[in-house]
């Protein structure tokens, strides 16, 4: 199984999230050849019934980027390779808080090379440096891995603070914005590609109750049958994070 989350070429990508075009294109051709490229729900399926998994293989891609629409989709229609998109379904038609981070410390915009960020509880944090590519990696990270949990009080906070430093400044990487609902309706519809759930905040399930787990967890499957009109039957868990309890609520 090869999970993405971006297909794009990109000069500044300090999370390492993208894959480059032409070597996504590459690795799709090469599986095509050695594998039978299926859904994860197929996979799923097949494994239940006792089929060889050493024959096959998903690729999955985390978030929903608008990308995965503009660039990965050709490729995969080319090759007839399907797909899973799991979608944090919070951010559909808005706009993901880690990428306006990135796009906020781009040291290619830069012209103040020290901030000073208040976490609230989490106390302030100084980086410098970042009118450089390494100062301003190290900064996207550490600030992304701080807001992790998916606090929307916290990241609002933050994202403001840090449009105060940057001043007025447009992104320019319009496929980091996540996919619209017609455009995950018209994805769903096609039959190429399977839509999973990812949460709503994107959130780190290990890091909450159970009971807002389930909330997490049912309101991304519940807003994305809504959107395709159809069934949505896998989970995808954001950052890799779970508790004891998070398996069983999925299953629920």
């Amino acid at each position: 199984m090869l999970g993405y989350h971006r297909i794009a070429d990109l000069t500044w990508d300090p999370l390492n999230l993208s894959v480059g075009i032409e070597n996504f294109r590459r690795q799709v051709e090469y599986v095509s050849r050695i594998r039978q490229i299926v859904s994860l729900g197929e996979l799923v399926r097949l494994q239940d019934a006792g089929r060889p998994m050493e024959k096959y293989a998903a690729l999955t891609f985390d978030d929903g980027y608008g990308d995965f629409l503009e660039l990965a989709c050709p490729i995969l229609r080319e090759a007839r390779a399907p797909a899973t998109v799991f979608v944090a379904t919070g951010f559909t038609g808005d706009a993901f808080w880690w990428e306006q981070i990135v796009e906020l410390l781009d040291p290619r915009n830069s012209s103040d090379g020290t901030l000073t960020l208040d976490f609230g509880e989490g106390g302030s944090r100084s980086f410098e440096n970042l009118d450089g590519t390494e100062g301003a990696t190290l900064a996207a990270r550490n600030i992304c891995h701080q807001l992790r949990a998916g606090n929307q009080q916290q990241i609002s906070a933050i994202l403001e603070q840090l449009r105060a430093w940057a001043g007025s400044r447009n992104s320019t990487d319009v496929c980091a914005r996540p996919l619209e609902a017609g455009e995950i309706e018209s994805l769903f519809a096609e039959g190429l590609v399977e839509i999973g759930a990812h949460t709503v905040s994107h959130g780190c399930l290990g890091e909450m109750a159970p009971a807002d787990q389930q909330k997490e967890i049912e309101r991304s499957r519940i807003a994305l049958e809504s959107i395709t009109r159809g069934t949505v039957s896998t989970f995808s868990y954001p950052n890799g994070s779970y508790s004891r309890e998070t398996p069983e609520i999925v299953r629920r």
